[in-house]
């Protein structure tokens, strides 16, 4: 007994998987498009679309392929029909329409992301008399996921560049959707000078390449050592079949003379001789100038020339210049500027700041400590001051004058410093050369409390 309802329970499943297959291969349709396996690219004046095909029937089987080219706005802009034999198997079909049906207004093609390709594929003939109508496939896909001809292009390069040195254009294409790195996109770079269209043609200079597994291409340029302009324009174009992006910026060229000023020492008084020496170098070699021409001014506190003298470098590049200071000279700070006399002035000069002033050896040396490093609210402050000979004794019953300066700027027309001064300690010096004093810090703690900043 049990026996027979074994038997009777493998016959049942059985014919529950035959009547699963049954209804499997009545609903799969015998012509199929795979999605995925489905491209559209963009070359030759033309789109090229391989359409995946795969025909379960067995045999080989006559359709017929209906593609459409449907806008953001589901308008049909373009179609094409046709009949082709689907051997038994996965297949690739080629249907090609005219690329100015794909190009979208302005010719941006990234555009058609947003398009999208409407694909029925039937039995035709006596295939379709043999074959029912449920074996026709017919579907919608979005070309953001068939067209790896798109592609964004970004380029990264320097808007400055030094005549002589390398100048590196670094580009990127990616797909504009997923990001994706886009390989075999040929990128062409120019480089070309500010001048008449016969000069810009003759001085442009040209490199080619194409990007790898990566999206990335790098072109390397080695510019001319001499540029008659200091303007330039980069133009690069990467082009996959007929997808063209662009992209250019302007470029500020320099010739610019590298140039080391120095002095023999910051501090000099009238009568003095300031001596000064130059070392010019080219910016981009490195290399010392020979025969090079410069001027070198000396300007007052107020921006009044006072000293001019040209110099001519020698084979090592060096250039010295001494100005006799005259007796009568105000004091003050004075600029010391050199520049080359051909290119990029501007740019290549060099200056640097002498102070002019009376100095003499002082006889004693003068020295102020506070008791203690900082203090609080309610607390002041104990000051030592304290007068010593230069051979080591105190100076006695020397006058004390302690003043809290609250700014100091030297006054070029008056050729005297103007102070502004707080509260005021006066006093003699002891035996010990000593003189102590209290300050009240009262004031000073009662303006931080109300300046935030200060705090």
């Amino acid at each position: 007994m049990r026996r027979r309802w074994l038997s009777l329970l493998l016959y049942l499943q059985v014919c529950l998987c035959a009547l699963a297959v049954s209804t499997l291969a009545q609903s799969t349709p015998v012509l199929r498009v795979d999605e995925a396996a489905t491209r559209i690219l963009l070359a030759e004046g033309q789109s090229n679309i391989k359409l995946a095909v795969s025909n379960s029937a067995g045999q080989t089987t006559l359709a017929q392929i209906d593609l459409e080219l449907l806008d953001p706005h589901d308008k049909v802009v373009a179609r094409t029909h046709r009949r082709e034999k689907l051997p038994a198997g996965a297949s690739s079909v080629s249907a090609f329409m005219p690329v100015s049906n794909f190009k979208p207004p302005g010719g941006d093609y990234t555009q058609l992301l947003w398009y999208r390709l409407r694909y029925r594929v039937a039995p035709y003939g006596a295939d379709a008399l043999r074959l029912a109508d449920s074996d026709a496939h017919e579907g919608v896909i979005s070309l953001s996921e068939i067209t790896p001809d798109i592609f964004d292009l970004r380029v990264s390069a320097a808007s400055r560049a030094q005549a002589g040195q390398l100048y590196r254009v670094r580009a990127r294409a990616t797909h504009p959707l997923t990001s994706h790195p886009v390989r075999g996109v040929e990128v062409a770079a120019e480089i070309v000078f500010d001048g008449t269209d016969e000069e810009r043609k003759s001085g442009a200079l040209k490199l080619t390449g194409t990007t790898g597994t990566d999206g990335y291409v790098t072109l390397d340029f080695t510019l001319p050592a001499h540029i008659e302009t200091n303007e330039g324009e980069i133009k690069v174009t990467a082009r996959r079949g007929d997808v063209v992006q662009t992209a250019s910026d302007d470029i500020s060229l320099t010739q610019a003379t590298r140039i080391l000023l120095t002095s023999d020492k910051p501090l000099y008084q009238p009568g003095q001789v300031l001596h000064l020496r130059t070392l010019l170098l080219n910016h981009a070699t490195r290399r010392a100038l020979a025969d090079k021409e410069a001027t070198l001014k000396i300007t007052d506190p107020e921006g009044t020339n006072v000293f001019t003298a040209p110099l001519k470098t020698s084979r090592f590049g060096i250039a010295s210049c001494d100005w006799p200071i005259p007796d009568n000279t105000r004091l003050g700070d004075y600029t010391v500027r050199v520049e080359p006399n051909e290119g990029g002035a501007d740019e290549s000069a060099a200056q640097l700041q002498v102070k002019i002033s009376r100095y003499e050896l002082p006889n004693f040396s003068v020295s102020a400590t506070p008791d203690r490093g900082y203090y609080l609210p309610g607390e002041s402050a104990l000051v030592e001051v304290r007068g010593d000979y230069l051979f080591g004794q105190p100076v006695k019953r020397g006058h004390v004058r302690l003043v809290r300066e609250t700014a100091r700027e030297w006054n070029y027309k008056e050729q005297k410093y103007d102070i502004k001064e707080g509260d005021k300690y006066e006093g003699e010096l002891g035996g010990d050369g000593r003189f102590r004093t209290r300050i009240n810090l009262s004031r000073e703690f009662e303006n931080l409390t109300t300046n935030g900043w200060q705090r």
